[in-house]
């Protein structure tokens, strides 16, 4: 094999089936952006060499795969990650139980660390996601445009996506709206057999993706017949991989080398390199890409010499400004008839009857529990009218007064959280999910030392800024009115994990003690103009000072815009291709 290509790709965790070779491999999930770049880049009309670097290893087994399992993989599957952790001060525990596993002490600082474990933190590492498929609004993709000065990052630039038909019955609850949507493309995309109950107790929003989500909704999943639609599924399938795509699993890459103002190698853990004529795309995540970088002498230069790093050059910006969507879960048991999800999901001999089931022939219950997602997106009218707001800056007040700009989202119809709180023969079970959209908090990629093989500092800044605790503190309380309607009291049995009143100074105690993210993860490679200091890359995605380093993945957004990102690092790479394709006259 040659160790020379036109194109150089480094992804993140690509999974594939062991038995197959580098040409033809049965191929399940990958980094979301990566896969895409590497097929497109590879099926354009001159047929350019393209090398894919991806880190992980076969994962070809069906309870990785179904769409069933999509919350369950978080728990189950800890072999996973790849150990990513993130520094806190304390533990959090719920019901006596740490939920994030493998506490640690690092040697160097002396702190706690609890794993914000890389398989969640590369959130488009689409096997252990929760694949919610939902576009951000106009107002925030056109705000996006206007940061970078470019049009190519506006609403009305992108394609349309593929659609699966809708559920019979379904088309009141979820009506795409066909000036959004396609029926061609590679990615399915699918609205889900059932609705969950939770879908019928609210107003409703039939197309959340239209590039307004106000108000309910279901979410489409990145899902197809009751498996997921991984980035790789789509694009590197058999037909999808071309001779002059070589694709390399198990090769996690741990150093760039440079000659100048390009990127002239790449390195492997075990000190394997490969050589590029044209371009280097970073595809790693808002973790991996800026450590990367880092341990290649890219970012802060006063950080990278205080570990003895050789600066290749001064990008402040890297790894500065990480966002996640902080978020808030509450439990709640609920009466029969609410759903029966606990009480299967409980029930030891239903579970491997429906297993056998759905490996016989794709169908039965585990098509239809978890198969859709109901979301909601809104707005706080206090929010305008506090101080936090008006301590903003006049572009941010001018974004969030957008009318298609939520300032929160609810998700329903999850898992049991804390796993194993409720016994199995409970009626049933409700876990609501209340995460704070447009964070203005940031947060740090950070090393602890030039040695690849130390994980990085990880600090997510989670409600450091006042105006995110108060947002988020107000839509928890919105939430609880919710549970207070009619209908939801109706077969509210009992808070399980919740705060002891709806209260503010209550709501925002039970936040401090318990926020999280949303496994969004973003912005540590921030896209803007060269002479803004804060980010990293331009429009073209090209890391400042470079003249063929690029990235593709969700670390280049210029801020975190609301819903599931899983389509912007999409768009992200398909922007990152054609502008390849045109440079090099591919």
């Amino acid at each position: 094999m040659s160790s020379l290509f036109d194109f150089i790709v480094v992804g993140g965790e690509l999974r594939t089936n062991a038995e197959t070779d580098q040409t033809a491999l049965t191929v399940y999930t990958g980094g979301t952006a990566g896969c895409l770049v590497a097929s497109r880049l590879a099926n354009a009309k001159t047929r350019p060499s393209v090398l894919l670097l991806e880190t992980g290893g076969d994962t070809n087994k069906q309870e990785y795969q179904r769409t069933y399992d999509k919350f369950n993989t978080l728990f189950t599957q800890p072999h996973l990650d790849h150990g990513q952790a993130s520094t806190v001060a304390r533990l959090v525990k719920l019901a006596g139980k740490v939920l994030v596993a493998r506490v640690r002490r690092t040697s160097r600082c002396g702190r706690w660390v609890y794993d914000y474990n890389e398989r969640l933190l590369l959130c488009l590492r689409h096997l252990l996601t929760i694949i919610i498929t939902i576009d951000q609004a106009k107002d925030e993709f056109d705000h996006w445009a206007a940061i970078v000065g470019d049009s190519r990052w506006s609403f009305d630039a992108f394609e349309n996506l593929h659609v699966e038909d809708l559920p019979n019955g379904g088309t009141e609850y979820a009506r795409p709206d066909p000036r959004y949507h396609g029926y061609d493309g590679e990615i399915d995309l699918a609205i889900g057999p059932v609705l969950e109950s939770e879908v019928k107790h609210a107003p409703l929003n039939p197309d959340v993706n239209s590039g307004n989500p106000i108000g309910f909704g279901v979410s489409p999943h990145s899902s197809w017949r009751g498996m997921r639609t991984t980035s790789a599924s789509a694009f590197l399938r058999p037909d999808r991989v071309p001779p002059n795509l070589t694709v390399l699993v198990d090769s996690r890459i741990t150093r760039l080398h440079f000659d100048g103002d390009r990127v002239s190698e790449v390195e492997t853990e075990s000190g394997i390199r490969f050589s590029c004529s044209k371009d280097v795309i970073l595809a790693g995540g808002a973790i991996d890409t800026p450590r990367l970088l880092l341990l290649s002498g890219v970012g802060p230069a006063n950080e990278l010499e205080k570990l003895n790093i050789t600066v290749a050059r001064d990008v402040p910006g890297v790894g500065g400004s990480l966002t996640d969507h902080p978020t808030a879960f509450m439990t709640f048991e609920m009466r029969e008839g609410f759903s029966d999800r606990h009480t299967f999901s409980g029930n030891a001999e239903a579970m491997e009857a429906a297993v056998k089931q759905f490996a016989t022939d794709g169908t039965g219950p585990l098509t239809v529990h978890y198969g859709t997602c109901p979301v909601a997106f809104g707005k706080i009218d206090e929010v305008s009218e506090s101080s936090t707001f008006a301590s903003l800056a006049d572009p941010i007040q001018k974004l969030l007064l957008q009318p298609t700009v939520p300032h929160y989202e609810f998700a329903m119809c999850g898992p049991l959280l804390p796993p194993g709180l409720l016994a199995s023969d409970a009626e049933g079970s409700f876990t609501f999910f209340v995460a704070l959209q447009n964070s203005q908090a940031r947060g740090s990629i950070k090393l602890l030392s030039s040695d690849p093989k130390e994980p990085p500092l990880i600090d997510p800044g989670y409600l450091t800024n006042e105006h995110d605790t108060f947002v988020l503190t107000k839509a928890t309380q919105t939430a609880l009115k919710f549970m207070e309607t009619p209908t939801m009291q109706k077969y509210r049995k009992r808070d399980v994990w919740a705060p002891t009143s709806s209260s503010y100074d209550d709501v925002k105690a039970f936040l401090k003690a318990n926020v999280a993210g949303l496994w969004h993860p973003s912005c540590s490679m921030p896209m803007g103009h060269r002479d803004d200091r804060r980010s990293a890359v331009d429009a073209d995605l090209v890391v400042h000072g470079f003249k063929n380093l690029r990235v593709a993945d969700l670390s280049v957004t210029p801020f975190l815009p609301s819903g599931h990102p899983q389509i912007i690092a999409y768009i992200i790479g398909a922007v990152a291709v054609a502008a390849m394709i045109e440079k090099y006259e591919l």
